[in-house]
């Protein structure tokens, strides 16, 4: 099976990296350029730079990563996709634009840019001639700062659900009412999100006879559902024998893959010292804190600092009864 440079390619058995992302169902790798830019509000990589490769299957912190990146922050965007690749926007794109773009078209052929732009959703015209100039291999950035959004929001959701928090689920929502409903007792959420290759604002109602963290798991499973179903099972040959893989087009449909995973296994945490606010997936049972992201092994620099502040609040309440005159 053909792969175009710098999206998927398959490997040989005996790689212990390989068994391990084949037992989940998954064969093929993502490639990485040796570097990318942003240019014309696009993600897209260094030409003439060496690729390397990976398999996304095994990256279970791969929507983690992504969500923690603050929209607008490109110096972080970059620092990811020199780790985990681009997010594969064209691999996303339905079949009828991909097949718009095989064509080489140029920045100037308006026609066909005009039925891209009502393809996906994205209306910006320039940004459809950045992404023909780049030859089909940026990202556009709105739509991957729409992607993030989403997989926070996916992140965000699950918390609460496993936290079983229907204060703090409410409270979350709201935030994201109109403006002129927030009074309103009935919960509309309006969120501005990525189905695949389009961006789009989303309402939803919360239906009365539900409760507001069965509404959660709704949108969670619909946020989640949408985004991976162009992973597809398919049959492929192994040895004398035929075993079904999936098969992806893009990372983008790899982390919201871990996401569908994460939200049957409950392995979402958020840290346990206040103030951090950030989520993880939790390795082992007893993991409260946030783990050093270069040296995962080492104690969490939130679990020093939450121990200090504990120790440091005995110390002051010590010193307090100690100056407390006796009777």
């Amino acid at each position: 099976m053909p792969f175009e440079k710098g999206t998927l390619i398959v490997t040989h058995p005996g790689d212990p990296k390989y068994e391990a992302s084949r037992q989940k169902g998954f064969r093929f790798r993502w490639l990485v350029a040796g570097d990318y830019e942003l240019r014309d509000r696009m993600l897209a990589p260094v030409r003439h730079s060496q690729w390397r490769d990976y398999y996304p299957a095994n990256q279970k912190n791969l929507p983690i990563q992504l969500a923690k990146i603050k929209e607008g922050d490109e110096k972080a965007l970059l620092a990811f996709a020199r780790k985990y690749g681009s997010l594969g926007f064209t691999g996303v794109l339905p079949f009828v634009v991909a097949s718009i773009h095989t064509k080489r078209l140029l920045p100037s052929d308006r026609k066909s840019i005009e039925k891209l732009k009502r393809e996906c959703c994205l209306p910006d015209i320039e940004l459809w001639k950045s992404w023909i100039a780049s030859g089909g291999d940026g990202d556009p950035l709105p739509w991957i700062w729409a992607h993030v959004r989403t997989i926070r929001l996916c992140i965000e959701l699950g918390l609460y659900i496993k936290d079983e928090d229907e204060e703090g689920l409410t409270s979350f929502l709201r935030k994201s009412q109109w403006r002129d409903s927030r009074r309103s007792p009935e919960l509309v959420t309006a969120v501005d999100v990525a189905f695949q290759h389009s961006v789009t604002l989303c309402t939803w109602s919360q239906p009365k006879d539900w409760t507001v963290l069965e509404f959660g798991k709704y949108l969670r499973r619909e946020l989640i559902n949408k985004n991976i179903q162009g992973i597809r099972i398919a049959l492929e040959p192994e040895g004398n024998r035929e075993r079904s893989y999936f098969e992806y087009r893009s990372l983008i449909e790899v982390a919201y893959w871990h996401l569908h995973n994460l939200a049957i296994d409950g392995m979402l945490k958020r840290c346990k010292r206040e103030g951090c606010g950030g989520f993880f997936v939790q390795e082992h049972r007893g993991t409260d804190y946030c783990p050093e992201p270069k040296t995962p092994q080492k104690e969490s620099r939130c679990a020093v600092l939450d121990r200090s502040k504990r120790n440091m609040k005995k110390y002051r309440e010590k010193k307090r009864r100690e100056r407390k005159p006796k009777r």
